[in-house]
């Protein structure tokens, strides 16, 4: 264990910041929680075929559609089955609680764009499935996916930020909130 009170802690300490510059430095406890995380997914038999299958893991995408350039991270390509695995975690991965992550966090706009971006790179797609685990011991997972209406919804979404994005580039002026005082009542 490092003791930052004393001389030789804090320059170890230093030194070890200056090591992991641009790095990602996870404590012990987040450690735990991940590998804890990771043991519930791996001795879930459909979670662990999903995530854990043939195929491209953080398989970076990048295209161009319609003038417009996009970016994404897709977590997992399933080759074998041409299916998008997302990883999600969550504070509620019951049915109910995810949804409402889906609507707050716009998940179905992501899955859209990644479907689009994946077809637009040649690769078939005939599925998007979440995998939501709660970020909370036991670890509770749920297996998702949206319907076509949903990502018909999110597709009409993405176009619609895609206009306003280039329309707020265009005229170099972006959307702010009122430059006033407001009362916030909890």
């Amino acid at each position: 264990m490092l003791d930052r009170r004393t001389k030789e802690g804090k320059q170890k300490y230093d030194e070890f910041l200056a090591a992991s510059e641009g790095l990602t430095v996870i404590t012990r406890e987040q450690d735990a929680q991940i590998e804890a995380m990771y043991n519930v997914i791996k001795d879930n038999t459909l979670a662990s075929s999903l995530l854990f299958s043939e195929g491209p893991t953080e398989l970076d995408i990048i295209w161009e559609e319609q003038g417009q350039h996009f970016r994404g991270i897709v977590d997992k390509y399933n080759e074998r089955r041409s299916i998008i695995v997302d990883l999600k975690t969550t504070d509620d991965a019951s049915p109910e609680g995810f949804k409402r992550s889906v609507w707050k966090y716009r998940y179905h706009v992501q899955a859209a764009m990644y479907i689009a971006g994946m077809r637009a790179l040649g690769y078939e797609v005939n599925a998007f499935i979440f995998v939501a685990i709660e970020k909370t011991p036991p670890y509770q997972i749920g297996l998702y996916y949206l319907s076509e209406k949903d990502i018909a919804t999110g597709t009409a979404i993405m176009w619609q930020d895609v206009e306003k994005f280039q329309q707020c580039q265009q005229a170099d002026a972006w959307p702010m909130y009122d430059n006033i005082i407001t009362e916030l009542t909890l």
